[in-house]
Order: C-alpha cells, then sequence, then structure tokens
C-alpha cells in the first residue's frame, strides 16, 4: 500500500502502535483495541485512502514495517476470464470478531481448596469462542498459552485465585495447588467425546466453555492461569504414555518431581484427577522421560486476507498478517491457493518463503493469479512457521 505520510509521521505513528503493544500486558483487550481505533482515526484522515483493517474499524494499524511481496512467481493455467462487474471475489481471514456481537456463555464453576469453598461465573462472549474454535490445531504448545486474546478472562480468574488467597492467607505454593484444584474440578472429557476427534488441543476458553476436557486441555489452561500469577511454567508431554503435565518454575523454594530444561527445574502439576499437589505425579508416571516446552516465547499471528476479480481478467490478491505474540515468527511461510469444487487445484501462490515477521508488527503481501470464470472456485490461505502449519482460512465457494 502506497504511503503518503512523510517519514517523520511514519515513524511516531509506528513508535506509538509498538508503545501500545508493550502495555498490552497492563491492559484488556478492549483497551488495546480502543487506542488503536484512535491512531485508525488518526491514518484516515491523513493518508485518505485506506486498505481494510485488520480489525475493520476498530482495528490494528497496518502502515508499520509493511513487506510488499512483488507478484510474477504464479504458477498456473492462463484463462480468458470475463468477471461480472458485481463479484466482490473471494476472503477469510483469522481473527476475533468485533466485541459488540451478542451472545455468549455463561459458566458457572463450583470448587473448593481445604475445605472452602467458591462458586465463580463467567461469561465467555461467543465471538471469542468462535474465534479459537476455528484456530489452526498446531503442536507448538505455547500458541494456545500464549495467545492474547483470552488474556481478560485468564486475568479474572488469576485474580480470583489470587482474592481467594489473601482471604484465607495463602503462601505462593498454596495458590498454586488452589489454582489446580479450580481446573482438577472441570470434568475430564476426551477429545473423541467433545470434538470427535482423538487429538484436539483446545485453548484455554475452549475447555471453560465446555466446562472441561483431557490433560492437554487442562494443562494449557492451568499454564494460562499461573502465568497470569507471575509464574514461569512449562508444557511437559510424556510420549510413551500419550499424556501431557504442567510444569512450573516457582520462584519460592519447592520439592518433589521435576524435569529439568535448560537449567530450569519444572516442578510437576497434575491438572486431572482430584488432590495432586505441586511436585506430586501419579505413580505409573513415575520415572517416565518428557518431553519440555516452555511458553513465553512464542509468535500468535492472525491474518485477514481477499482476492479481486481485475478488469483486465486477473485476480489481485492480499493478505495482511499480525504478530501479536512475544516472539519473532521467524521461517514464516504464506500461501493461497484455489480450487474447485471438483478438489482441482486452479492456482497456488507463496506470498512470502522463510521471511521473519517481529512481534507487534504486520506484513501486507500482494500478488495476482488467474482463475477460470466458468466454475465455483473456494479460496484458501495457509500460514507456517518453520515448515509447521500455524493456521488457515477460508473462503465460502463462489461463481
Amino acid at each position: 500500500m502506497k504511503d503518503n505520510s512523510s517519514d517523520t509521521s511514519r515513524v511516531t505513528l509506528t513508535e506509538m502502535v509498538q508503545d501500545l503493544m508493550e502495555q498490552r500486558e497492563q491492559h484488556s483487550e478492549e483497551w488495546l483495541r480502543e487506542q488503536l481505533a484512535v491512531l485508525d482515526d488518526e491514518r484516515r484522515e491523513n493518508h485518505g485512502s485506506v486498505f481494510s483493517d485488520l480489525f475493520g474499524e476498530d482495528g490494528f494499524p497496518d502502515d508499520i514495517d509493511i513487506t510488499i511481496t512483488p507478484p510474477g512467481t504464479t504458477k498456473n493455467r492462463e484463462y480468458d476470464a470475463d468477471w461480472d462487474p458485481s463479484f466482490q471475489g473471494w476472503s477469510g481471514c483469522s481473527k476475533p470478531k468485533r466485541s459488540n456481537q451478542e451472545g455468549g456463555f455463561l459458566r458457572r464453576f463450583t470448587w473448593q481448596f481445604r475445605g472452602d469453598y467458591e462458586t465463580w461465573e463467567m461469561e465467555v462472549p461467543g465471538h471469542l469462542f468462535e474465534y479459537y474454535t476455528e484456530r489452526t490445531r498446531t503442536r507448538n504448545f505455547g500458541t494456545y498459552i500464549g495467545d492474547p486474546f483470552d488474556k481478560p478472562f485468564l486475568s479474572q480468574l488469576a485474580n480470583r485465585i489470587r482474592s481467594f488467597g489473601e482471604k484465607v492467607g495463602l503462601s505462593q505454593r498454596e495458590q498454586i495447588n488452589a489454582a489446580m484444584r479450580f481446573v482438577q474440578s472441570l470434568e475430564y472429557t476426551p477429545d473423541d467425546v467433545t470434538m470427535g476427534q482423538m487429538e484436539y488441543p483446545k485453548y484455554p476458553i475452549e475447555t471453560l466453555v465446555h466446562d472441561g476436557g483431557d490433560c492437554e486441555d487442562t494443562s494449557i489452561l492451568l499454564g494460562g492461569i499461573l502465568r497470569e500469577l507471575g509464574c514461569e511454567v512449562a508444557l511437559l508431554v510424556l510420549p510413551n504414555h500419550h499424556h501431557m503435565m504442567l510444569g512450573v518454575a516457582p520462584s519460592i523454594d519447592a520439592d518433589g518431581a521435576y524435569f529439568e530444561h535448560n537449567g530450569t527445574k519444572y516442578y510437576t502439576l497434575e491438572a486431572t484427577g482430584h488432590g495432586w499437589d505441586l511436585g506430586e505425579m501419579p505413580r505409573q508416571y513415575q520415572n517416565a522421560s518428557a518431553q519440555v516446552y516452555p511458553v513465553g516465547k512464542d509468535p500468535i499471528l492472525v491474518h485477514e486476507w481477499e482476492a479481486t476479480p481485475q478488469s483486465d481478467g486477473s485476480v489481485e490478491v492480499s493478505v495482511h498478517v499480525a504478530n501479536f505474540g512475544d516472539a519473532p515468527a521467524e521461517n514464516l511461510d504464506v500461501i493461497v491457493e484455489f480450487q474447485d469444487d471438483d478438489d482441482t487445484m486452479l492456482a497456488r501462490e507463496r506470498l512470502a518463503g522463510d521471511v521473519e515477521l517481529l512481534q507487534s508488527n504486520t506484513k501486507q503481501l500482494d500478488s495476482q493469479v488467474l482463475l477460470p470464470d466458468d466454475r465455483r472456485i473456494q479460496g484458501r490461505c495457509v500460514l507456517s512457521i518453520g515448515y509447521l502449519p500455524h493456521d488457515v482460512s477460508s473462503s465460502e465457494f463462489h461463481g
């Protein structure tokens, strides 16, 4: 996208956006949206023409650190297309919808810790639950905990644990155990029952709405809560037992079972079952080996794309990608592909290959493809990091 601003104003706006992103930890998602909306209004006044923003009218500015990938690498047949002028094209996205949508899920949780009972209610917006259910399942487990859009809800749970601890006089170790009791109170439900799949790691919001999950889901939820309590956590995968636990590196002296990774001891937390405390683990997992996945430095990408027919018969493709995580997305690949309803691949375009997208930054990627106008076509955008799938979004069939 052409930038009509001066270099000075561009740098100032970029610095303002980056400063807001640095303040993300101290504020809610809604606050961040409101602040970015103010900057977006200023950009509209100063720059005139505006490309569709990542979050629409209240979204993330698209004019910082933009990288344009030149077209010309399309490997598809030539078509003599004559598009209907009223046809707007294809589009897709993986991002939270606008927060003023109605509908949601009210959940009530009752649990106890050492004789003290707590009952909490939480309302999860429907649009946020939809966002997480549509996210691609990845084996980069830190993504499930690090995604920032459910931070207000995890902070709410952490604050309730903290208030409960202050009320009954809990130490940090006891607060960790209390958080574990809350998660252990959720019903154990295997993925093939709730999701119809054998392996389906859930984001914390999904586990809360489903009021339960399996070992992966509850470990991820517990990890999200403990991070909000200021703990360093890691996900512990026990491959020989098809099991996951959470590891925590508390700032206080701890004892019991732990797994060491790069000099850090992560003491075990068993999120399923009942009654397990910090450093304890079921007998069947003792002496087991574990793969340790520390949480805290993960890229979190959201994206939006559109493919618009042009008067010359070509189709112009534009993709916006933003990194809301706390680490760069290295070896990022962005591919857009189109197929008909017979699953025939019509075009496949690699808009970015092995590039880096820094945290709190965006990229705009543009190219062109050639498509036939005589069949129903679906588009799809695929994002990969380090050659592992990160996220996918698809359009409706059009034509």
